[in-house]
């Protein structure tokens, strides 16, 4: 949250409700992509990100239902079935965290829209020296959501909310 300058706006009285992926979920991002999004540079595709992930008001999983659900950064979507929660095809793995302004359902993956993925590509591009081999062999071009799975076993301690970005 630092890094994009949204630690009064998510601190602030709310409510919120915050789809977090966990550390390790922005640690299995594609290899340049987060050091990429940490430039101040890029701060305008981090906080794309970020607010990807954060809905205005409080909403328990109780609350959720299938289907579009608007985030401060646009659309994503909610799967309600037998088997949990998905949002985008990340997986819930905590739900109903309850703070002072909100609530938090910690996600195992790290949600990108579409376009912020296909501009970051371009930007990492372009940024690659040209006489080094490109940071990424093919450029992000996503027709859905980005998401990625971090490497997680049954005894793997419970994913704990981002401490560096969120």
């Amino acid at each position: 949250m630092e890094a994009a300058d949204l630690v009064d706006a998510l601190s602030g009285e709310g409510p919120l409700t915050v789809f977090a992926p966990p550390d390790e979920a922005f640690a299995a991002l594609p290899a340049g992509v987060l050091d990429a999004l940490l430039e101040p540079g890029n701060k305008d595709l981090l906080t794309q990100i970020l607010t990807y992930h954060v809905v205005g008001g409080s909403v328990l999983s109780s609350d959720l239902a299938s289907g579009p659900v608007t985030t401060l950064g646009g659309d994503v979507t909610v799967d309600v079935s037998s088997s949990g929660v998905t949002v985008n095809g990340a997986n819930v793995v905590r739900a109903d965290l309850e703070g002072s302004n909100g609530v938090i359902h910690v996600i195992d993956q790290v949600l990108v829209p579409a376009a912020t993925a296909e501009e970051l590509a371009s930007r990492m591009s372009a940024a690659a020296p040209a006489a080094e081999e490109p940071m990424m062999e093919e450029p992000m071009v996503m027709e859905e959501p980005m998401v990625v799975e971090p490497t997680m076993n049954e005894a793997s301690p419970a994913p704990q909310p981002v401490r560096g970005l969120w």
